[in-house]
Formats: structure tokens, C-alpha cells, sequence
């Protein structure tokens, strides 16, 4: 928390001070540059304190910058600060020949450099203060004509306040979104607090879901010694009864798993369960193969599986039910940078680039670290002397590949695919099992040459080898979590061998296993031995809910978790939830996959996935050039409006933008705390120009009212060109007949009006698709204005993302242009709707911008919305304060015109108009509410009658009121004593002759 850090006078310092290296030698030069093995020389400090030098430090005085004459050595530091405020230097004892000098930044000063401060020598020990931020970085440079023995160099803060949390690296990347499934039985998992698992065995179900967020999962549980055994209802375990698109018979068997950011979940055919587990085999899908892709589409009432893809094999395809002897896909991840998924092949080593529409991209091999990403990725990896019809390319797609060609785990994260490679296991050994990574464009390609490997595993304490790793996850604080799935060999399972590691990163590069690692035994998953998992790890990110000590907790798929039990539950074998604060196993959570716990499922257990749940969530309002005086040119920056709902278990009432100085107020508190579960109001921040348009991200520290941090969330933003128009574009609407509307509103920001607006496809003559109307003509708008249109997409391909030049004219002549790509939605997933992922209806497109008039004018608001046709009812009414108005006179002065259309004019504006207005958009299909913007008036010093002229008509306000008091006459008391005499007339003739800018 914020404390007031005040030391005591540097002669005092005692624990506060950190003493420095002394008497190590000299070192090897004094340049700012480079530093000097010895500490010295551009040595790095941080904070208070008191750091010795002496004889044996001093070198001769470095040239550059120069020194005032006579000083004959000096010693550079780079100094990093660590509260908010002023900041001094010392040299002690003090010497009549010493000089301190300050330089900002960490770049060593040149000849031309001056310094930020510099010391008196006559008159001070120390610099003048000079003013810091948490993090700032200086150079500072002591220079004597002899260091005295014992002499002491210090760094003191004055008025100083305690730094704001520390914005650690956020590591998560996770988008993946809950599906949106429409059968009432889905209800209690509807807030994506739940986990699927894949299951392959005596259960109808491949697949289902289990929810996070029970009460009755709540510690302490009922079980004593043992873990809390949530004993699942029909309507916590998803789906209650059999559903074909969930069913072994229909999905085959899977493994592997992902989300992606649309709510699709993806599945990977598997055969290597092994052990009790029966061998792998088809399903019913059409066209479904050995290594199968499949996709169960977000929406409908359970969703809808479907093959997405086949990964290459060229062994014909085997009917439904037919017993399947190909290894399959090890595991599939989502990319939320490019969207693309990423999928290993056991077969031919290779891991796969998809497109989330069902093409292969390209391919890496890591055994031969070759890669490809042309138009032949799909064809299959025969190897030498082979095609894909002889006995041995068909031979190879039919077992797993060998020892140190082996990829299975996959994890994409901040730019780079983690993978796992199986190289050794129960059955033999080409060297030790290893996590590598390779590095990622922007667009989801391989970067050629970027692997690099990241860590070896350790053997397993009950064996000198390890065992492969089928899952990766990152936890938000950068922690990589990695399963085991035991194995002695391909398709051959060994239950109770399998581990959950956890490492922490070190350094710039580099993992140490963490505190929470119980030896090399990892966690203690299961109750028959700590190292019972099955081999899939997902994180619950939230913190949050019904039970708040059941958030934030590792699942891991486990056999055994509960076995051979004296009483009910018996056997418990599914996921386990580890808590981090607590990780004993008796403080875990376990779930049974199919709430039949006089059995065991030994073997049977596979991935597991949880959708994405961000502690606080931000939600965009408007992004605006800051205009200055609202004509062009702008400032350089930007006015940014957003919300956050709070889902962080705990109340939010500070805020920390990062970059610290790139956002204006900062840190930001909140009037009133917002409470978990419950949506801020808006929060509006200035963004330090200039920025480049563009995508911009930053991160969000939140605290509760002692300032103890909350969690920490990062967030992308579109800022605008500030010279022409600004786009306000919405989500496009799929239409039946393959096209694609979007509405867009537009914001004027040239220096002169506009009413002609022409589109064309970019780039001009070789984009395939059309737009329309490919022109538009209105009235003036100014700059500054606002106005909005939809628009019609004809030909481009779902899922591709085009871009249109919108070109601004007026009167003929062409202002300006500027260019706004889309990303368009995939349409048609499998649900049956003709627009997943559309916006609600109505949707405002443009909201009100604040006004601030002079009292007597006139003040103008407008909103513009996107309502689907479809819908009908359509109204829009505008209110202050919450409060609906009413055309009309208001009461006090103003007159109130168009309260029921897209446009308000408040006219004769008083005091009293002071608020925040805002406009309600019905329609039959829902209603939207737009942002408020806020009414400011201006009053001058002696206008009695508010019509922002000091005039005669001024005096006569006052002797209308004359001698009376209270607020219906605080205007005609000019002076604000309270009474109106004769002392308003002075200080209305003082003021005689002014009017209102």
C-alpha cells in the first residue's frame, strides 16, 4: 500500500542503507561505458542508500562531458529509482572539491549532454532534488580531486510515495471462450466456469463437462482426511443424458483438446490409451479419418461435431466402428495472436498449421528442424524411396514414429509453439524427454532457425528415465505447467507413473522447478502414490464465484485419485483440482467423469480444457483523437473511455495503467469500490501522444482499497489516424445469401466539413470482393462531427479479413482518405446460424460526445445505432442523469427538443442542465444503452441573468433579487456573500462589458 517513505538525514542512515562494494580494486577505466568487472564504471544501483568509495576506487577524471577544472578522478553509476517523487545525491564527508551531476535516462551523456542536476559545491554536500518516477532510470557520476578514505556516496528520496504494484509479466495468453449451447441444462455452466475431458472406455461419452462452481464444492468438504469428492448431480455433469454429437460411438476416440476464441472446441483422434483401455476406434462423423480433426461447434443445443480437417495418412479410411491401429494427433492448441490451431502428428513427427476453416498451412519437423509452408503441406512424409501408395509409406502412418522423431505436447504462447518431444520412455531410451520451442510470425508460420531448446526432464524418482509429456499450460504468472502420461512404450499405458511439474522462468532465459515441486515427484495428484496423471492439465483463471477457494486452481486428468475407499466414494478417477495457496492433497477437489464410483476407470482418463476467465474484463467504450479546441491538427493523443467488470473475487478501487507515463490520470482511484461481479462505470484516461496508429496494447494493474493487488490484465486497443476519419466499425452480420453487413460509424477529424464519402476495395483492382453503396452523400459535417452508414460485403471469403479505402470529399474536391480492414466472420459452423458471434441489436455505433457551453447557448447531443432489420419497434429516447426528458420547457430557463430521436438540442442552457446524458435505443429484438456524455455550462463572473453578457440587464437581476438570499437567487449574488446588495452591483460593473468565449 501507499506509505509515506521519509528517511532520516544521511549521516543517520542504518537499515534503510544498502552499503556498496569497497576497496575491490580499480577499475579497468571510468567511462560511462562500458561498465567495469569490478561494479564500477556505470555500475547499476537501485534505490536508497549509502555506497562506500575510497582510494582505491578513483581513476582518472573521463573527458566527456566535461568537468569543471580540478577534479582529477570520478566513478559512474546507473541509478534506478524505487518510490514516486524528489530524489538527492551526497558525497560524504563533504568535500569543498566534489562534484555530483544527474543525467536522465541510461544512455551514457556526450560532450553536448547537459545534466538534469548538478551540486554546489560551496554551499550543499548534495544535489538539489530532482524529481523521480518508479522505474526511471539516470546516470549519475561522482567526481572528487581524491576520493578520502571512508568516503561515502548516497541516494536519498524527499517527498517520496511508495511505487504502485509492480507490473510483472503477464503470461497468459488465453482467449478461449466458453461455447454457447442453448439446452437448459447447460445453465449452471453458462459462465464458462467449467472443465471438459475426453474419457475413452466403459462411458457412452468421449466427452463431457464438469462445473467449477458448485457451492458444495466449497472446503472444508465432508470426507475428512480425504480430498473434497464433489459427488456430481445430473445437473452438474454436461450433458445429463446421452447425446450423439458428445458419444464414443459417434466421435471415436479423442484425446487432445482445445477451445478456441469463437467457442468452438476442437478433438484429436487418439489410439495409444493402452492398458485396460480398449484400442482406438472410428466413429460415425462423415468423412472422419485415422487422424481426424474434429470440431464441436459453439451454439446450437448441444452443438454439432463435424470433421474439420484430416491430417495426412494415405491408408484408406475405415468404415465406422472399425478398430483403428494409427497413433493419430498427439495434441491440438489455439493460437489467439493468429488464430490459428496447431496439431502433432504421432505418426510422422510433424506438427501441423490449421486454419480454423480446415486448411493445412504448413508443417515443422522438428527431428530435421525443416518446415514448409507451401501449397503441398498436406502431402504425407513417406521418407525416402516411398510413395504414398507403397507398403512403406502405408506401413509408417500406422505406427507411432520413432524415438526422438516423436512430438505430442503443444502450447502456443507470447510468439512461440512449446512442444514436447517423447524420446525415451518405460521400453527405451534415445536420450532424455525435452520441452523445445520454435518461434512464430504475427500470422501463425514457423520462423526457420528460431528453435531453441527449454528444459530436460528430470527421471522420475521411481525410475532413471522419464516419462512423456502430453500437456503444456501457462499459468498468468508465467509458470509452465507440464502432465506426464505414463508410458512403457507406444500404446502402452502405465498407470500411476505419470507426474504434474511446475517451473518457474529464470532470468532471460532458462526454468527452475518451483517451490510447489514435491521433489521429483511433482504434485501429489491421486491417492495411490503422488504421480497418478493421466496426462492433461488445463488452469482456472478465475478467482472468483460461488466458491472463491475452489478458483484459480490446477486440474489435472488423474486415475486414481480416490482408490479402493471403504466408503462411498470408492474409486474416484477423473480431474483433481490443486489449489496453489494449499497444495496438500487433502485440499483438493476431485470429480468423478461419470459419477460412477464403485468402478475404476484405470486408463481411461484423457485431456482436459477450461474456458478462459479473465479476473477483471475490460470492455471498450470509444477511442477519440484529442483535437485541442476541437479544430485539427490533434495533439498526439488520445481520449480513451472503458468499463471493467469485476470478477476478481475481491473489490477494485485503484488502478495502474502501464506504461506509467503513458496514461493521464495514473494511478487512477475509483470514488466508490466496485464489488466482484458487478461492471465499473466509465473510466476515461488520456493516452500520451504521439502514438503510432494502430494496434497499441498496455496492461492494467487492479487493487482493492489497501492497495493490495487484485491481478493484472492485458489489452489491445485500434487507435485511429487523427487526420481524416476515425472508424467506429461493429462485428459483421453474416446474411443468408453468403454476404456481409457492417455498420461503421465515422468521426470527421479534418480540418474542414465533408459530405461526400466514396469506398473501394483495397487494393484497387485485384481485391476480389465488392462493397455497397460505393458512395454516399449527406449534409456538412464539421469536423469533429459524427455520422454512420451500413455497408454490404459481396464475395470475400469467411474467416478472411478485407480492407476498404473509405475516401472523404466535399463538394467534388477530395479531402482525405483512410484505409479500415475487417475481419469477417466464418458463418456457416455447423449450428445451423446464419451469424454466430453477431453483436446484439440494437448496437450503438456512435455515442455522444461531452459539450461544454456558455450558459445561454445552445448544446447539442447525437447517437446513431445499428438495429437489424429484423427487428421493428424501433425507439430512442435520451435522458440526464438516469432521468427521462420531455420536449418542452425545463423549468429553470431551458427548452428541451428532440428527447425521442437520435439528436438532443438543449436550448437557452442554464446551471441546472449540468449532468450526464445519455440515449436508451429499443427495438423489439433488445435495447442498447450509449455512453453518457456529460453537460458542462460556463458561467462568467457577473452574469446575474445567465446569458453570458454583462450588461445593464445584469443590473437589473440584481435589483430585481434585492435583499433576498438563497439558492433561487445565487446568480444575482455576484459576489457570493449570501445577499444581494451592493457589492453584486460592484462586481457586476467590474465585470461590465465581458461576454462568454
Amino acid at each position: 500500500m501507499f506509505r509515506s517513505l521519509v528517511l532520516a538525514s544521511v549521516v543517520g542512515l542504518s537499515s534503510a542503507v544498502v552499503m556498496g562494494q569497497a576497496g575491490v580494486g580499480a577499475p579497468p577505466n571510468d567511462e560511462c561505458s562500458p561498465a567495469s568487472p569490478s561494479g564500477f564504471g556505470a555500475s547499476p544501483i537501485t534505490g536508497a542508500g549509502a555506497w562506500s568509495l575510497d582510494d582505491a576506487l578513483g581513476a582518472t577524471a573521463s573527458p566527456i562531458p566535461p568537468l569543471p577544472g580540478g577534479f582529477t578522478q570520478d566513478v559512474w553509476f546507473k541509478w534506478t529509482a524505487t518510490w514516486q517523487g524528489t530524489a538527492s545525491v551526497a558525497y560524504l564527508p563533504c568535500n569543498e572539491l566534489f562534484n555530483i551531476q544527474v543525467f536522465a535516462g541510461c544512455s551514457c551523456p556526450t560532450a553536448a549532454t547537459a545534466p538534469l542536476a548538478t551540486s554546489s559545491q560551496a554551499n550543499s554536500c548534495a544535489t538539489p532534488l530532482f524529481d523521480v518516477a518508479c522505474g526511471q532510470c539516470f546516470i549519475i557520476r561522482v567526481s572528487v580531486e581524491g576520493f578520502q578514505p571512508g568516503s561515502v556516496f548516497t541516494i536519498t528520496p524527499g517527498q517520496s510515495m511508495a511505487c504502485p504494484p509492480p507490473a510483472a509479466q503477464v503470461c497468459d495468453e488465453c482467449c478461449a471462450k466458453a461455447p454457447s449451447y442453448t439446452d437448459p441444462s447447460y445453465a449452471s455452466l453458462a459462465d464458462g466456469r467449467f472443465a471438459v475431458q475426453t474419457h475413452f472406455g466403459q462411458s457412452a461419452y468421449a466427452l463431457r463437462a464438469m462445473d467449477l462452481d458448485m457451492p458444495s464444492m466449497c472446503p472444508p468438504g465432508p470426507s475428512g482426511s480425504l480430498p473434497i469428492f464433489w459427488a456430481a448431480s445430473s445437473a452438474a455433469i454436461f450433458p445429463p443424458t446421452p447425446v450423439t454429437h458428445w458419444a464414443v460411438s459417434t466421435l471415436g476416440s479423442i484425446f487432445a483438446l482445445t477451445f478456441d476464441d469463437m467457442g468452438h472446441l476442437y478433438m484429436g483422434r487418439f489410439n495409444g490409451w493402452g492398458f485396460n483401455a480398449p484400442t482406438g476406434m472410428q466413429g460415425s462423423l462423415a468423412g472422419s479419418r485415422n487422424t481426424s480433426i474434429i470440431r464441436l461447434a459453439s451454439g446450437g443445443a448441444f452443438g454439432t461435431s463435424s470433421v474439420l480437417v484430416n491430417l495426412p495418412d494415405p491408408n484408406p479410411a475405415l468404415a465406422p466402428g472399425t478398430i483403428d491401429t494409427a497413433p493419430g494427433v498427439g495434441d491440438i492448441t489455439f493460437d489467439c495472436a493468429s488464430r490459428m490451431l496447431y496439431a502433432s502428428h504421432l505418426s510422422d513427427g510433424r506438427i501441423y498449421r490449421v486454419s480454423t476453416s480446415g486448411v493445412i498451412q504448413g508443417w515443422y519437423k522438428h527431428a530435421t528442424d525443416t518446415l514448409s509452408t507451401s501449397s503441398n503441406a498436406a502431402t504425407p512424409d513417406c521418407g525416402v524411396g516411398c510413395l504414398p501408395t507403397d507398403p512403406c509409406c502405408l506401413a509408417r502412418y500406422r505406427e507411432f514414429a520413432a524415438l526422438g522423431d516423436r512430438v505430442w505436447a503443444l502450447k502456443a504462447r507470447n510468439g512461440r509453439l512449446y512442444y514436447s518431444t517423447w524420446t525415451q520412455d518405460g521400453g527405451q531410451s534415445a536420450g532424455p524427454n525435452r520441452i523445445w520451442s520454435i518461434g512464430l510470425t504475427p500470422g501463425g508460420d514457423f520462423v526457420a532457425g528460431s528453435r531453441r531448446a527449454e528444459l530436460t526432464m528430470p527421471a522420475s524418482p521411481s525410475s532413471n528415465f522419464s516419462h512423456p509429456v502430453s500437456d503444456i499450460d501457462f499459468a498468468m504468472d508465467c509458470k509452465m505447467v507440464l502432465a506426464e502420461r505414463g508410458m512403457t512404450g507406444p500404446n502402452s499405458f502405465q498407470p500411476h507413473q505419470g507426474r504434474l511439474l511446475e517451473y518457474a522462468p529464470v532470468g532471460s532465459g532458462g526454468w527452475a522447478p518451483t517451490s510447489n515441486y514435491n521433489g521429483a515427484s511433482g504434485f501429489v495428484v491421486g491417492s495411490a502414490g503422488p504421480r497418478n496423471s493421466a496426462g492433461g492439465v488445463a488452469i482456472d483463471r478465475s478467482s472468483g464465484g460461488a466458491c472463491p477457494a475452489v478458483a484459480g486452481r490446477y486440474w489435472v486428468s488423474a486415475d486414481a485419485i480416490i482408490l479402493n475407499n471403504s466408503s462411498a466414494p470408492a474409486n474416484v478417477y477423473g480431474i483433481q483440482g490443486i489449489s496453489l495457496t494449499n497444495p496438500a492433497f487433502n485440499n483438493s477437489i476431485c470429480i468423478d467423469f461419470d459419477n460412477v464410483t464403485p468402478s475404476q476407470d484405470k486408463g481411461h482418463q484423457g485431456d482436459v480444457e477450461i474456458p478462459c476467465q479473465k479476473c477483471v474484463e475490460i470492455i471498450d467504450g470509444r477511442i477519440l483523437c484529442e483535437l485541442g479546441d476541437r479544430v485539427p491538427p490533434a495533439t498526439g493523443n488520445y481520449t480513451y473511455t472503458f468499463f471493467f467488470k469485476n470478477q476478481s473475487g475481491r473489490p477494485i478501487q485503484y488502478l495502474w495503467l502501464y506504461p506509467l507515463g503513458g496514461f493521464s490520470p495514473n494511478p487512477i482511484a475509483l470514488a466508490t469500490p466496485v464489488a466482484s461481479g458487478a461492471t465499473s462505470g466509465p473510466v476515461n484516461v488520456v493516452i500520451a501522444g504521439p502514438q503510432n496508429p494502430g494496434t497499441y496494447c498496455f496492461r492494467v494493474t487492479f487493487a482493492d482499497e489497501n492497495i493490495d493487488e487484485c491481478c493484472q490484465v492485458e489489452h489491445c486497443i485500434e487507435l485511429p489516424d487523427c487526420d481524416c476519419l476515425q472508424f467506429v466499425p461493429l462485428t459483421p452480420r453474416c446474411e443468408s445469401n453468403g454476404t456481409f453487413t457492417v455498420s461503421i460509424g465515422f468521426i470527421n477529424l479534418g480540418a474542414g466539413p465533408i459530405n461526400e464519402l466514396f469506398a473501394f476495395p483495397q487494393p484497387p483492382g485485384t481485391a476480389s470482393f465488392t462493397i455497397s453503396p460505393a458512395a454516399l452523400t449527406f449534409g456538412d459535417i464539421q469536423p469533429g462531427g459524427t455520422f454512420g452508414s451500413s455497408f454490404v460485403i459481396s464475395g470475400a471469403t469467411p474467416g478472411s479479413t478485407v480492407c476498404i479505402r473509405f475516401s472523404a470529399h466535399h463538394d467534388g474536391m477530395e479531402c482525405c482518405s483512410e484505409v479500415l480492414c475487417i475481419r469477417l466472420p466464418l458463418c456457416d459452423d455447423g449450428t445451423g446460424e446464419p451469424c454466430p458471434g453477431c453483436p446484439p441489436n440494437p448496437t450503438i455505433l456512435v455515442n455522444p460526445s461531452p459539450v461544454d457551453v456558455c450558459a445561454g447557448d445552445d448544446a447539442t447531443f447525437s447517437v446513431a445505432a445499428d438495429v437489424d432489420p429484423a427487428c421493428s419497434a424501433v425507439t430512442c429516447h435520451w435522458r440526464k442523469d438516469q432521468a427521462n426528458l420531455i420536449d418542452g420547457p425545463t423549468g429553470h430557463g431551458s427548452v428541451i427538443v428532440g428527447a425521442g430521436t437520435q439528436q438532443l438540442t438543449i436550448m437557452n442552457v442554464k446551471p441546472q442542465d449540468v449532468g450526464a446524458y445519455d440515449n436508451v435505443v429499443a427495438a423489439s429484438c433488445g435495447q442498447a444503452t450509449s455512453l453518457p456524455a456529460a453537460l458542462g455550462v460556463i458561467v462568467i463572473p457577473g452574469d446575474a441573468d445567465l446569458d453570458s453578457q454583462i450588461d445593464f440587464a445584469d443590473i437589473t437581476e440584481v435589483l430585481e433579487h434585492w435583499g433576498l438570499s438563497g439558492p433561487a437567487d445565487r446568480w444575482a449574488d455576484v459576489d457570493g456573500d449570501g445577499d444581494v446588495d451592493f457589492q453584486d452591483i460592484t462586481a457586476v460593473l467590474t465585470h461590465f462589458g465581458e461576454s462568454c468565449p
